[in-house]
């Protein structure tokens, strides 16, 4: 990935390589994504892919409801619990800055097609506007709803409402900083309310590594 954003002061580093390489324990992955000077189609349905064996075979445990992170003291010394709604959940995106040769309505179908564990939670397409998970009433297809997070369970769907993907196309004369701003905006929601669990390093060593080992006693010594 083009971008990995990642906590270094509660998750250190393993590790960096001669050429600046850093390898991290991937509890402490807030998010991470790509950046495309021009965007296709190809380039989401290979995102799609990476995200798909990046889950299937780096897994972290969830972090409980219960698991309390963030007191905060009032004026009056009161501990207060602020709860964080994202319980470790990993956010993806892709960045497009021209999306000249992407087929817009062939990528909603793209993504509709594709697992929503394994889509991004966001597109943003500089020059257009932005894809995301939604609802919207069916048949007239009035946006409803939109989901940041797409493989998240959401309310009960009403009769007429069904789900899908949007694009939205900011109302701006200044269309790429609107898109940026809003893309960036949801970036920063997501880490202000995510809540990471500590990372076991020893687990890494011991999945990575084969121990050789010898055992010697003292006869005397049962």
């Amino acid at each position: 990935m083009d971008i990995i954003i990642a906590d270094h002061g509660r998750f250190p580093v393993f590790f960096r390589g001669q050429e600046g390489m850093e390898y991290i324990p991937y509890e402490g992955v807030y998010a991470y994504g790509e950046v495309k000077s021009s965007i296709t189609n190809e380039d989401v349905r290979s995102f799609i892919q990476r995200v798909k064996d990046i889950r299937t075979r780096l897994t972290r445990e969830r972090v409980p409801d219960g698991y309390i992170e963030g007191l905060e003291e009032t004026e009056s010394g009161d501990l207060v619990w602020q709860p964080w709604p994202e319980r470790g959940d990993v956010y993806r995106f892709m960045f497009g800055v021209n999306s000249e040769a992407l087929d817009l309505d062939k990528c909603l179908r793209d993504l509709c097609d594709a697992e929503l564990e394994d889509t991004p939670n966001l597109i943003c397409l500089l020059d257009r506007g932005v894809l995301m998970s939604g609802r919207a009433a069916h048949p007239n297809g009035e946006v409803k709803a939109t989901y940041i997070h797409p493989q998240k369970m959401r309310p009960p769907r009403e009769p007429e409402e069904i789900d899908g993907w949007v694009f939205a196309e900011p109302n701006s004369t200044y269309k790429e900083g609107a898109t940026l701003f809003y893309s960036y905006s949801q970036l920063l929601e997501h880490l202000k309310n995510n809540v990471l669990l500590p990372s076991s390093y020893l687990s890494y060593f011991k999945n990575t590594v084969t121990v050789h080992t010898t055992f010697v006693y003292r006869r005397d010594r049962q």
